[in-house]
């Protein structure tokens, strides 16, 4: 099995660069570039689109989360017998056409190498009174002991200067989303943790969105369209979604 890649032709292989203000908590999802260009391209819709859009938590959402159009080219690659069946994208020229396939777009994970220093961020998980109100009589919670005693939730932290990925597709289109609507990445944001100081979309000569000219696998992929060390995961935005998980080839193992 091997893969292609499809897009327009003015798309161009890029370099992307966030220049980092705090430590990132990240839980070793690889961070690929694509999740945070769709959380651009959602908030860059009209308010009337965003509406028609299914929220997080639905049951809409839950059964099958749309999939946004990004400035990005895509990878193709044969689907294994076993894959989801919905992620498959079927030909148009019916039965005797070509097999269905897999796909996602051509944006690599975090360049794990930036890694500068590990740590771990601390943040105070307090029970959630006003919900729990609902179901009790009770005037007051005891949440110095029991059950709903607030509690130190330890979340994995990395540290960069920069975090470095690329892709294929249009530079200023992807400028634009990151700059404009992604002032932070990784997990806990709210708190202040990954904010970025600065993103830097620059054009390069040799596309490494999906697999560098050295033959190091640069983000994740389906079972059997690379080499690779063989892992679970989301192969495209939302990536956590149960719909967009595959038998995969891992990145940086």
């Amino acid at each position: 099995m091997t893969w292609e890649r499809l897009g327009p032709r003015d798309y161009v292989p890029m370099r992307i660069v966030a220049r980092m203000d705090e430590p990132i908590a990240y839980l070793g999802d690889l961070l690929h570039i694509d999740g945070p260009i769709a959380y651009g391209a959602f908030h860059d819709l009209d308010e009337r689109t965003r509406r028609t859009i299914a929220p997080v938590g639905s049951a809409e959402y839950e059964d099958w989360p749309i999939d946004l159009t990004l400035p990005l080219s895509t990878w193709w690659c044969e689907a294994a017998p076993d894959a989801n069946p919905r992620l498959l994208k079927r030909s148009r020229r019916g039965k005797d056409g070509p097999p269905p396939r897999l796909w996602g777009w051509c944006a690599s994970a975090a360049d794990e190498t930036a890694w500068a220093g590990r740590g771990v961020l601390e943040v105070r998980k307090r029970p959630e009174l006003g919900k729990m109100s609902r179901y009790t009589s009770d005037r007051s919670a005891n949440i110095s002991s029991g059950h709903m005693k607030a509690y130190d939730l330890k979340i994995p932290t990395v540290l960069a200067r920069e975090v470095v990925w690329y892709a294929h597709g249009d530079p200023d289109r992807v400028r634009h989303l990151l700059s404009t609507y992604v002032p932070a990445i990784g997990k806990k944001r709210s708190t202040g943790n990954g904010t970025v100081r600065e993103w830097i979309v620059e054009q390069i000569d040799e596309d490494r969105s999906v697999v560098a000219p050295d033959g190091q696998l640069m983000r994740r992929m389906p079972r059997g369209a690379v080499d690779g060390s063989p892992g679970h995961g989301g192969i495209r935005p939302p990536y956590y979604h149960h719909t967009r998980q595959v038998e995969s080839v891992e990145p940086w193992a």
